[in-house]
């Protein structure tokens, strides 16, 4: 019998607790990962980047379709079981075997490989690929994966920038213009050797450096706005820019700028030749400032330099003859008003044998108009016209008479005259500055000269005098004149020209030199130092006369310029 408490039955017979069944899968469990799975699979096939695993063998278990048409199959399956050996060359299959080996040796993935895909007929792609050892549930390795994606004609147009910067850099080598292409900020991507030798700099390193780096800050914006205009026009721009030397100076330069274009004709970058004219604008420069014998050139800039005081001078009369006619304009018809007002009163007066009721009105008008005002101030302004007209014709005369050539030789002229001529034309270089004094001698014979040329000397001192004060007071803005005075003597046989001035004077130890070509004690863009020197070749080359200087530093200076009435070789001619 079975006992109370279940021990065994019959004999050999064992009791067993029965073990629960497990549970089965959840439905919607199921669902959710097959839905999973035809969304991956869905996307592996459509994706259009290469997808493929293999197994630990490297061989082909799964691709999609993107990677089937890599190889010109209908059916991916049809690379299953295959290698990179079935569709590779040699050597690119055994480095792709060995990157899959390492890959399931260490677990470590490799991402980003940029692989060269060498086919049997020779043909060469590129890829970017990304490899990483495929797991199974336990977490071991039992293959490879890998994405690829086809960056054959990125690496073309990578080589085809590469032959051109090497055939540009061949083309360049020899040449010293600058030549550099740049992005659409103006960073360099590439700078010919020249670099090197113009502007001291190494080619390598300007790539990466900031945009505008060598570019003087004032020319910035329309080397800016040149670039907006390559890329936005897709066309040639030209400018002028300064560059900065590794020395620090500045450089200018002429250049060109060219869009170079992507392969859909866009504009992708720029090329810019810079061509240094420093060198040829300082050649022009001094080669200007060694025409010390153009005479006539020197009086036309010093013309040009008073152009401004001959306008404001020109503009002060013709100012108050514009107003004095406007005056009349406005008073003339209210004065005919009122004569026609009493010639129709008389007409009414003499058909009507009576005065009429409107004879009142005519004469509370002439009353308003204030004739008698009218009858005094309208010959002063008529007045004040014709000198005003005066004005402007001396200033005109003096201009005209001044800037004449002269003759090729040596004429009798009278030296008064032309210090007038001069004075007028030179005040707006003085009449800020200093009062003038002139005392000319009536007495004065005409001096054989070449009137052009003593016009520009007495310009010059003038010039330099009211020079010579300004510094002295420290400026126009200090309110103070200063004193010139403008002397002439008939001194025996010659004729002395004195212009003084209360000026700082010229010191002792620079006195000898004050005559030589360019030299000047003026700051830069105040004088060429041209001024003294041309005073003393019209004079002493030109006339046969001679200069002297009284000069006391803080007090004054006075130069005198002695022509001589007769020249006992005859007439000079100009040189």
């Amino acid at each position: 019998m079975r006992g109370a408490k279940g021990g065994r039955g019959m004999a050999g017979e064992t009791h067993k607790t029965p073990v629960p069944a497990e549970p089965g899968p959840d439905p919607r469990h199921l669902a959710a990962l097959n839905q999973e799975s035809r969304f991956l699979h869905s996307l592996m096939e459509h994706f259009p980047d290469r997808i493929y695993y293999k197994d630990r063998q490297s061989r082909f278990i799964y691709g999609s379709r993107s990677f089937a048409r890599l190889f010109d199959l209908d059916d991916p399956s049809e690379f299953i079981g295959k290698t990179d050996f079935d569709y590779f060359s040699e050597a690119h299959a055994r480095a792709a075997f060995e990157d899959e080996q390492e890959i399931i040796r260490t677990g470590e993935a490799k991402l980003n490989l940029e692989e060269r895909e060498t086919w049997p007929d020779g043909r060469v792609t590129w890829c970017s690929t990304s490899k990483a050892p495929f797991r199974d549930d336990q977490g071991r390795i039992i293959g490879t994966f890998g994405i690829s994606r086809d960056i054959t004609s990125r690496k073309e147009a990578q080589e085809a920038l590469r032959q051109h910067q090497e055939l540009l850099s061949a083309i360049t080598r020899n040449v010293t213009d600058l030549m550099a292409i740049v992005d659409q900020e103006g960073a360099y991507l590439y700078a010919s050797p020249s670099y090197a030798t113009v502007l001291g700099y190494s080619p390598g390193d300007l790539p990466g450096s900031p945009p505008m780096g060598l570019v003087h800050p004032q020319d910035q914006p329309q080397v800016r706005a040149a670039l907006a205009k390559v890329f936005a026009l897709n066309a040639q721009q030209t400018m002028d820019y300064r560059l900065k030397h590794q020395n620090g100076q500045w450089l200018d330069f002429e250049c060109r700028v060219n869009p170079i274009p992507d392969p859909c004709g866009h504009p992708a970058q720029a090329l810019i030749v810079a061509r240094d004219v420093s060198a040829r604008k300082a050649a022009e420069l001094e080669r200007k400032r060694m025409e010390v014998q153009l005479r006539h050139a020197q009086k036309l800039e010093s013309i040009g330099s008073l152009a401004a005081g001959i306008a404001h001078e020109i503009n002060t009369p013709t100012q108050y003859i514009g107003d004095n006619t406007s005056f009349l304009g406005g008073a003339l018809p209210g004065m005919l008003a009122c004569l026609q007002s009493q010639r129709q009163f008389l007409l009414d007066l003499q058909s009507r044998q009576a005065l009429p009721a409107e004879g009142a009105e005519v004469l509370g008008r002439i009353e308003n108009l204030d004739l008698d005002y009218l009858v005094e101030e309208i010959p002063k302004a008529i007045r004040q016209t014709l000198d005003g007209v005066a004005r402007v014709t001396s200033i005109v005369s003096a201009m005209k008479y001044f800037s004449h050539p002269g003759e090729e030789a040596k004429t009798p002229a009278d030296l008064n005259q032309a210090i007038q001529s001069t004075l007028i034309v030179s005040r707006n270089e003085w009449k800020y500055l200093a009062e003038l004094e002139t005392d000319l001698d009536p007495g004065l014979p005409p001096v054989p000269c070449l009137l052009g040329e003593v016009n520009q000397a007495i310009l010059n001192l003038v010039v330099n005098a009211a020079h010579a004060i300004e510094e002295s007071l420290g400026g126009r803005s200090s309110g103070r004149l200063g004193h010139i005075r403008v002397e002439t003597r008939h001194v025996g046989q010659e004729v002395r020209i004195s212009v003084s001035d209360n000026g700082m004077g010229i010191p002792a130890s620079i006195r000898d030199r004050i005559f030589e070509p360019f030299f000047t004690t003026k700051a830069v863009g105040k004088g060429t130092g041209q001024g003294l020197a041309i005073v003393h070749a019209v004079v002493v080359e030109k006339h046969g006369g001679r200069v002297t200087v009284e000069s006391e530093p803080g007090t004054g200076t006075t130069f005198n310029l002695f022509l001589p009435l007769e020249s006992p070789s005859g007439p000079l001619a100009r040189g």
